[in-house]
């Protein structure tokens, strides 16, 4: 055996040195178990969204709803991201939505939004909308329930053609015969409005403008309404009699 104070030296050396290591990797672990808490608690503070519903069944021109929860409520409002896709159809009505929102301040951990479709004449094959949850801000998704679907029945009869659009009336507007020539102010301006076709009461929206601003007495007219078989109207617009030359 070597007993020489070199070789004391060095044992008393490694045995700290392995005292040492070992303290250093329980401090490793245990920041690393206290890291491991932190993401714990910011996993916790937002909520994952899923849905939770069957498989819904419309006819078309119903509303599809779809059902979202969160495992936690939240104060703040939440948008949500989505994408809508549909097959058969088209049976979206309007724009194709690509959010919707948890409201402030809900107590409440599901939300029900809704897509409505059009009830068309055009013969279709069946078909279906999803939906599905899009990542975002403030929020996290679930491992599963990540996509809503709703059935959608055509209640159209094949072969069947719809009819045509009914058609509009064409209306046009001119100074009448006593206003063409010009009027002089504190003279009334008189204008025709006519249509060619005299279905029934329509009313039409008008705007008068002089351009200067300071010819027209009182507020201008903003429309006028034809009455059953009326094929003219008249529009009176009054002038300003001033002393301005």
């Amino acid at each position: 055996m070597n007993n020489s104070p070199a070789y004391v030296a060095g044992g008393g050396r490694f045995g700290i040195g392995s005292r040492l290591f070992g303290r250093g990797a329980r401090l490793l672990s245990a920041a690393f178990v206290a890291g491991s808490m932190l993401v714990g608690a910011n996993a916790l503070a937002q909520p994952n969204l899923y849905f939770s519903m069957p498989v819904g069944q419309i006819t078309e021109g119903q509303d599809a709803d779809y059902n979202v929860c969160r495992t936690a409520n939240q104060a703040a409002p939440l948008t949500v991201n989505i994408s809508v896709t549909q097959t058969g159809g088209p049976w979206i009505a309007g724009a194709v939505p690509s959010t919707f929102e948890f409201a402030a301040g809900a107590a409440f951990q599901c939300a029900t939004f809704s897509i409505s479709t059009e009830d068309d004449m055009v013969d279709e094959d069946d078909g279906r909308i999803t939906v599905q949850l899009l990542r975002g801000t403030g929020y996290g998704l679930g491992v599963s329930g990540l996509a809503g679907a709703v059935n959608v029945d055509d209640n159209d009869e094949a072969g069947v053609t719809p009819p045509p659009p009914p058609m509009l009336p064409e209306v046009t507007i001119a100074a009448s015969s006593a206003s063409a020539a010009g009027v002089v102010e504190g003279t009334d301006i008189v204008f025709d409005v006519t249509r060619d076709d005299s279905a029934g009461e329509l009313t039409v929206t008008v705007n008068v403008d002089d351009g200067s601003g300071d010819v027209i007495a009182g507020v201008p007219p903003t429309q006028v309404t034809f009455h059953d078989t009326d094929l003219t109207v008249t529009v009176t617009v009054s002038t300003d009699d001033d002393m301005v030359d």
